[in-house]
């Protein structure tokens, strides 16, 4: 089943690409930003910044997860759904190949 879903989302991503709004992994990131200006400090020392790094990978990760965890359907067509839509807004393949086409087309232009 877990190919199933990976091949599903893999579908999905090269079919609908990135949509131009409201993205999960865009707000991910724009979260991830915030994270590392909140706990990201060069005040802190060594191992200060590491469990301040821990802490914001928790700050990020266990809220996603638990939100998934809570809302994923027991029926099997749902479920199977449910994880196909979440693993295609992680993955962000086909817009990470637009853009980095995009930076080497700029790069064989010279710029």
């Amino acid at each position: 089943m877990y190919l199933a879903v990976v091949i599903v989302s893999l579908c999905m991503d090269y079919v609908f690409a990135e949509p131009r709004r409201f993205h999960p992994l865009q707000f991910f990131g724009s979260c991830a930003q915030l994270c590392e200006k909140m706990f990201n400090r060069m005040e802190l020392s060594p191992g200060m910044r590491r469990l301040s790094g821990v802490l914001a990978v928790f700050a990020l990760v266990v809220p996603v997860s638990t939100v998934s965890f809570v809302l994923r359907p027991e029926h099997f067509v749902w479920a199977f759904l449910f994880d196909a839509c979440i693993l295609y807004w992680a993955i962000g393949a086909r817009s990470l190949e637009l853009h980095a086409r995009a930076v080497l087309n700029q790069l064989n232009h010279g710029n």
